[in-house]
């Protein structure tokens, strides 16, 4: 506890609570509150006790009713601001953090805390100042380093972002998030080296400690074997599973598998949303968030799971620390993480022949076998109100460029890149939107990078943040054709403007990273898109300008033709899915045979 318990009622309740009996922890300070009302020892453990019984509306009832006795208590305070952050309610969470801030300047994880809650409502550049100020308060701590870096990532302060990070693994060997943050964040830099990228994530692989898993785990998961008549059990894990991309992409997957042949489950690590609803539709959703790692694993391990594929990598909030120990006799990684995972736990890694040709040099990228579908990776499908209609463009306007994805995405080199095809368009303009190209900060960032390319402002437009998304969808009537970035290509963003009739111009590159936008543009049959080098980017960029006409063909057919393409085959990327698991399992329970 936060306070030293005073009454002997809270003390038993407290034993109970580190007991881990929290119905008999409930009862106790209920029956004790009945007598004692303004016990605020009572009320905050209380509230402690119902988070952890997921009892989140009595929980905020009870901090606040502490706060009503005690208005600044910093401790009732911090309980309520995380429990926002865990529900979400991040402007509440906001709220709470900024009072504590103002009664106690200099607590840095108050600042830290509130730099979280900004981040999500798109005020980058607020969670930049915040986490900055808990950064100069607690330097040593690595969670304030681990936010600093996130922060600065999203701002697209990626030198900086890797700075911290390195600096925060050195003083703390052992801490999983600037492991995953620093592996994560290699691939937005540039130069990009795919061998030395690998070597590099592989290195910091290794170091990664023993999990709290290992004193739990004490027998082997099961080995390969058949599975007769029944369907295969495969898991996905994953923070995601609500309205995010990952889920987006997924659902395709579970709302058509054929149930005789697969049987899904959604081990879901994460809040709840909308769309978490949307996805329970179709497979069985585990909710595991907020719940003890060991107490996960042993949830997931008694599915009897034969496949286990993570959906996040090293991405923020992943979960595939959970994989180690086995948790099922085959495990892999699909969606979240544009390359190998360098992980030994992960068996297989889900891709295609164009996002990874099958060539010795990619299987050479990835410590996991590479399962290529037959077919583009990726399965898009529009989210209920991005049915917008696709506008036609004006024939005599200047060509217009869009550059929609996020800003960590953009680095120098994108941006150079991009005032060259400016300059080889005459008359072109360039828009720059994503969660914080609205922030000055950011603006004048980019911005100078494109003037000290030649590129005057005003030929360059930076829309504030429209978290509506048929705003942001409609955004695209005002773009002839989106750029790419490097090496990080767009997925979603890509899918999002061709849906609107947006083509995306990229760079067939020479990693997975950097060959997503030719995946998607392969299987929207849109090849005149993909450039073989920059400087075939650039003329491609000039000669497709030039014939506003076909421009304005491509436009207005484009969403048919994505609908009649792979890219919206929903129940061809489920079948092609199913096939590469089970013909995997096949193949491995064949060679397990004596």
């Amino acid at each position: 506890m936060s306070m030293i318990p005073v009454s002997p009622a809270v003390q038993k309740a407290y034993a109970l609570f580190q007991s881990g009996d929290l119905d008999a922890c409930e009862k106790a300070l209920t029956r004790h509150l009945q007598a004692s009302s303004k016990d605020l020892n009572a009320l905050l453990l209380l509230g402690r006790t119902q988070v952890r019984l997921f009892k989140d509306e009595q929980a905020e009832f009870v901090y606040k009713r502490a706060l009503a006795i005690k208005p600044d208590w910093i401790d009732a305070l911090g309980y309520l601001a995380d429990l926002y952050m865990c529900v979400p309610k991040y402007p509440e969470a906001e709220k709470a953090f900024r009072r504590i801030t103002e009664l106690a300047p200099n607590f840095g994880g108050a600042h830290a805390g509130l730099a979280q809650a900004l981040r999500p409502q798109g005020k980058i550049e607020e969670a930049v100042k915040s986490a900055r100020r808990a950064f100069e308060l607690e330097p040593e701590n690595p969670n304030v380093c681990n936010g600093l870096a996130d922060v600065l990532q999203l701002s697209g302060r990626l030198d900086e972002c890797v700075a911290v990070l390195k600096r925060n693994l050195e003083l703390h060997p052992k801490s999983d998030g600037a492991r995953h943050s620093l592996m994560a964040n290699l691939n937005y830099l540039w130069p990009h080296d795919p061998e030395e990228i690998f070597r590099l994530q592989s290195a910091y692989a290794a170091g990664f400690p023993p999990t709290v898993l290992h004193q739990m785990v004490r027998e082997p998961v099961r080995s390969v074997g058949p599975i007769g008549s029944r369907p295969l059990r495969v898991g996905f894990l994953s923070y995601d599973l609500r309205a995010h991309s990952v889920a987006f992409f997924l659902l395709p997957i579970i709302e058509h598998a054929e149930k005789s042949r697969v049987e899904y489950h959604l081990l879901h690590t994460g809040p709840k949303d909308s769309f978490s609803a949307e996805l329970a539709r179709w497979a069985k959703m585990h909710d595991l968030h907020r719940i003890d790692p060991v107490q996960v694993a042993q949830r997931i391990r008694a599915l009897d799971l034969d496949v286990l594929i993570e959906l996040g990598g090293h991405t923020a909030m992943t979960a595939i620390r959970l994989t180690n120990p086995r948790l099922a006799p085959v495990q892999g990684t699909y969606l979240g993480f544009p390359g190998s995972t360098c992980m030994p736990e992960i068996d297989v890694r889900i891709v295609d022949s164009v996002s990874d040709p099958a060539e010795a040099r990619y299987d050479a990228l990835a410590t996991e076998k590479l399962l290529r579908l037959e077919r583009c990776f990726l399965c898009y499908e529009p989210l209920v109100g991005s049915a917008v209609e696709v506008e036609a463009r004006p024939s005599d306007a200047p060509v217009v460029f869009g550059g929609f994805n996020a800003v960590f995405k953009m680095n120098d080199h994108t941006l150079e890149l991009w005032a060259k095809v400016l300059h080889a368009v005459e008359g072109s303009r360039l828009v720059i939107k994503n969660a914080a190209s609205g922030a000055p900060a950011t603006r004048e960032r980019l911005g100078n990078v494109l003037k000290r390319a030649g590129i005057d402002e005003s030929r360059v437009e930076f829309p504030a943040y429209i978290p509506g998304l048929r705003e942001h969808m409609m955004s695209y009537s005002q773009v002839d054709i989106a750029l790419d970035c490097f090496p990080y290509n767009g997925t979603t963003t890509t899918c999002d403007a061709m849906w609107m009739g947006v083509p995306t111009l990229t760079i067939e590159g020479n990693s997975h990273v950097s060959r997503v936008g030719a995946s998607i543009n392969t299987a929207a049959g849109l090849s005149e898109f993909i450039a073989r080098d920059e400087a075939d980017f650039v003329q491609r960029a000039a000669t497709l300008s030039r014939d506003r006409a076909a421009l304005a063909r491509v436009r207005m057919g484009l969403r048919e033709r994505m609908n009649a393409s792979p890219l919206r085959d929903g129940v061809g990327m489920a079948r092609a899915f199913e096939r590469a698991l089970i013909e995997e399992w096949n193949l491995r329970c064949a060679v397990s045979k004596p």
